[in-house]
């Protein structure tokens, strides 16, 4: 691994002819990527960023306490905690201690971690900022200390806790003292989730042994920055047990982002809006008193007074509604996201594989409260639908939607799902990775949720591929929707043993709103705009913005074990069946 990559080098612009000098105090330096020369003050001003290539330096702890927090706000912790020698350890003839005295004069920090507390935007926050340039980060026992004390201040006194880390690994003077302060920092967490206050992590470069493989990856929300190298084994080490080259871009950012272990790459210049962004969702969960939900709610319908009521269309065949939920132009999980609700911010990844772009969710604000969104969502382009697997999720897209149900119901946000699928992906890498555990531990850990959960099936209802996001408290459904246990393709395959047959299997197996909230197996049918809600998506948003209001006013008056039992009761008495002789 190449520590010095993002080292900048300051220069003299050199006369004609002459060679440039290296000087401590000059006016340019010489980006490490694209080797263009920065003009100082202009780079300093990026936020050591450069301006041409968008390439990422380093920053110290003091500099990145000054880029994220307002001015003045900073409040230090434990400056005086420093690292002892508990192995007297010494090697070509320096001592442990020798290089602590080193580290310091050449940092100016007492040891590798800063923590303390401040504001962003007005908002409070615990801050932990790790700083590369003291003895690369590595993890001793001062620093494991440090972390720990940080968590434990945090959560006294009720505070988010960010975390900003970079390091090597660990630190090898302290032998086995350094690696147990992995299980220090672990059991300090532990704690400190208890006090359901949220924890985020900023990875920035490099990130390499311990701390990746402990505190900083297990975070409620991971963030990073551009092109960092993360990992657990550093690259040189990966290339000289494996004798294999590794590709370009392997461990960085956005390798882990595609792999989905990190939520989101957040540009330097970007990231302290980000934060702010998040710290509001968290802060304000709650419903805001006095303010008007949504502007949706100020348009209500007749259609949607009468909530509930199947009315239009429904002199269409099933058969043509299902052309209708798989019309191209009908509005996807996104476009509902970005006209409901306010402040989105996305989550990736299911910290296991891979990020699926078949399903999406993240934060964002509705009728004044904090929510967790997630959905199928399908692409209009050819290459945009082979991207999102035409909405056909993998094992991965599940147990991000698990992991971000888990995530809601740590913090108490409701949960709205919003399903268009055809059913889940059926391709050999599902299979080999699980896909039927992956749905049953979504219907599992839906059935014993604490917060509420409302589904909107939008578009198609698919099999297993829509249930594991539809084990809802209430169930709306568009007017022009399916939901079915199979496709009526599939089903006509089965059955009729030919696929032409498929109108007549979606007549016989009652796959639309109407039938099937005559059926008790939907709450809610909402009403379309004439010619499907691809005809006019706006008034299709807005009547889903107000089947959505209704229903979230209703559950979150419910108190956990009540909203768990009517839920439970809601499931259990689903089914048509005979019992003792009257079966025949």
């Amino acid at each position: 691994m190449d520590l010095s990559r993002k080292e900048p080098k300051y220069f003299t612009l050199p006369a004609s002819g002459e060679k440039a000098a290296e000087v401590p105090d000059n006016l340019w330096i010489r980006c490490s990527r694209c080797k263009e020369l920065l003009y100082v003050k202009e780079f300093e001003k990026s936020q050591k960023v450069c301006q041409r290539c968008g390439f990422h330096f380093r920053l110290s702890a003091r500099e990145r306490l000054s880029q994220l927090l307002d001015a003045g706000s900073f409040e230090e912790w434990d400056r005086d905690v420093t690292s002892a020698d508990p192995l007297g350890f010494a090697w070509e003839g320096k001592s442990y201690a020798e290089k602590i005295r080193e580290a310091r004069e050449s940092t100016g920090l007492n040891e590798a971690a800063v923590s303390g507390r401040g504001l962003v935007e007005g908002h409070p926050l615990a801050l932990l900022v790790l700083d590369f340039a003291f003895m690369g980060a590595s993890m001793g026992s001062a620093v494991g200390e440090k972390v720990a004390r940080a968590m434990e201040r945090a959560g006294e006194s009720r505070l988010p806790l960010l975390a900003v880390v970079a390091s090597g690994g660990a630190r090898m003077h302290e032998g086995l003292f350094s690696l147990l302060q992995l299980a220090k920092a672990s059991v300090a967490l532990s704690r400190f989730g208890e006090t359901k206050l949220p924890y985020l992590t900023l990875f920035t470069d490099p990130c390499f042994g311990g701390v990746t493989a402990s505190f900083a990856s297990v975070a409620d929300i991971i963030m990073a920055e551009p092109e960092a190298l993360i990992g657990f084994a550093g690259p040189r080490v990966i290339e000289q047990i494996t004798k294999q080259k590794l590709p370009p871009g392997f461990q960085t950012t956005e390798f882990l982002l595609k792999h989905g272990m990190v939520d989101m790459v957040v540009p330097r210049r970007e990231l302290r809006d980000t934060l702010a962004r998040l710290l509001k969702l968290y802060v304000e969960a709650g419903p805001v008193s006095g303010r008007a939900s949504a502007s949706f709610l100020v348009k209500k319908s007749a259609a949607s007074i009468a909530a509930g009521t199947p009315s239009l269309h429904s002199e269409l065949t099933p058969w043509q509604k299902v052309q209708l939920a798989r019309h191209p132009e009908r509005p996807y999980t996104l476009d509902y996201v970005r006209h409901l609700f306010t402040a989105f911010v996305e989550l990736h990844g299911d910290r296991r594989y891979s990020d699926d772009a078949a399903i999406v969710g993240g934060l964002a604000r509705f009728g004044g409260r904090t929510v967790m969104i997630i959905g199928h969502q399908k692409g209009r382009s050819t290459k945009e639908n082979v991207e999102r697997h035409f909405g056909m999720a993998h094992p991965e897209g599940y147990r991000k939607a698990l992991r971000l149900m888990a995530h809601a119901e740590k913090f108490g946000f409701p949960v709205i799902t919003f399903i268009d699928t055809p059913g889940a992906s059926p391709d050999m890498a599902a299979e080999e990775r699980g896909q039927a555990l992956a749905i049953a531990e979504n219907l599992l850990a839906m059935a014993g949720l604490r917060v509420p959960l409302v589904a909107v099936i939008i578009g198609e209802g698919g099999s297993g591929g829509a249930l594991a996001l539809g084990v809802a408290d209430r169930v709306l459904m568009l007017e022009n929707a399916i939901y079915s246990v199979a496709s009526p393709e599939a089903c006509a395959s089965i059955l009729w043993r030919d696929s032409s047959h498929a109108p007549e299997a979606a007549t016989a197996m009652k796959i639309t709103a109407q039938e099937l909230y005559s059926l008790g197996l939907v709450d809610e049918v909402v009403p379309e705009p004439s010619g499907g809600a691809q005809a006019n998506p706006a008034q299709a948003v807005q009547e889903v913005g107000a089947a959505l209001s209704r229903a979230l006013e209703a559950l979150t008056k419910l108190e956990p074990a009540q909203l768990r039992a009517e839920r439970y009761a809601k499931y259990r008495r689903i089914g048509r069946y005979l019992e003792g002789s009257g079966g025949g």
